[in-house]
Order: C-alpha cells, then structure tokens, then sequence
C-alpha cells in the first residue's frame, strides 16, 4: 500500500485497496464463491457442518488477531527506527512517520470493522 498509493490516506487509490483487501476478507468468509459456484451449476449448496463452522469462526477470530498485532507491531518498530535516526540526524522530518501511523491507523479499523461483519456472518 505505501508503494501503490504514496499519497497517503487523501489518496483515492488507498481506500481502493482497503476497501479491496477487507472486501475479498468478507467475501470468503461469508462463502460468496461458493454459493456463487452452485448458482452458476444449477445445485443447490449444501449447508456447512456444525463442526466446520465452529473450526471457520474460531481461525477467522485467530486471523483477525494475527492482523491486528502486525498492525501494531510493524508501525512501532518503524517509529523506533525514525527515534534512533532523528537522534542523531538534525531536524528530522517527523511528517512521514505520522503518514505512517495514519496509514495503519486507516487499516487497523478497516480490520477490526471487516472482523465484526465477519463474526456477523458466523452467527448466522
């Protein structure tokens, strides 16, 4: 995203790409393809055993836990690196590490929001 979209979260092309990630997120865990296959084939699809949908829900939570720490860790470990060059380097820019965080910042609630519709679906 930092490559793609160097403009930061005024970018238009940003909130493309979050709204994309998060989106493909939604669409596999709520099986879009899969009932999307059995419309194109004419059958109807079979409903998911107990079992599975228990498994499903428990690794959606594990995966939504995995992206929330890397988006927690990855920024912090980027500002230790701007405090130990801005130390030793006169008038370090500051802007870019607040790009930074505000970027993240973006993605952890676009994360945390696509992990509630998520647990929505489970539910069901």
């Amino acid at each position: 995203l930092m490559v793609m979209t160097p403009g930061g979260v005024e970018d238009r092309n940003f909130w493309i790409l979050v709204c994309f990630l998060n989106g493909t997120s939604l669409a596999s865990n709520a099986g879009l393809l899969n009932n999307a296959v059995a419309l194109l084939w004419s059958r109807s699809s079979l409903p998911d055993p107990p079992l599975r949908v228990l498994f499903d829900s428990k690794l959606a939570v594990q995966d939504q836990l995995a992206d929330v720490v890397s988006l927690l860790v990855v920024p912090a470990i980027a500002t230790s690196f701007h405090i130990c060059t801005s130390l030793r380097v006169v008038e370090y820019p500051s802007g870019p590490l607040f790009i930074l965080w505000q970027r993240f910042g973006v993605l952890l609630v676009a994360r945390l929001l696509s992990g509630l519709l998520t647990k929505e679906i489970f539910r069901r």
